[in-house]
């Protein structure tokens, strides 16, 4: 317990001692780098529900394809993991469904 306050302790200081730039930075590398691939991939899938109205036809088609191919990864995942990455990959997908056929409809 006391090694872990000290441990914290020093990060801190050194986070304090750094740079603006540097904490930004190193932020985002530890960030990026605690991430697994298939985290990163799963939030690229998800990250453009709120512009899907936007996106060309093509874009989706790809991502609706990509979302089925992820599912594969969520499959071998733990229960609990799976559960939640099923749902939340169901959501991003269904809003990319829903935003080419309401586009492909209204032409």
């Amino acid at each position: 317990m006391r090694y872990s306050r000290i441990l914290l302790f020093a990060a801190a200081l050194i986070n304090i001692l750094s740079g603006p730039d540097d904490k930004i930075s190193s932020v985002t590398q530890c960030y990026a780098a605690a991430q697994a691939p298939w985290q990163q991939e799963f939030d690229d899938l998800c990250s453009k529900t709120m512009e899907a109205m936007n996106l060309p036809l093509a874009e989706l088609h790809q991502l609706i394809a990509r979302c089925d191919k992820f599912q594969s990864v969520i499959n071998t995942m733990d229960e609990t993991q799976r559960k939640v990455y099923q749902r939340r990959l169901k959501m991003c997908r269904d809003m990319y469904v829903f935003a080419l056929e309401s586009r492909e409809v209204n032409k």
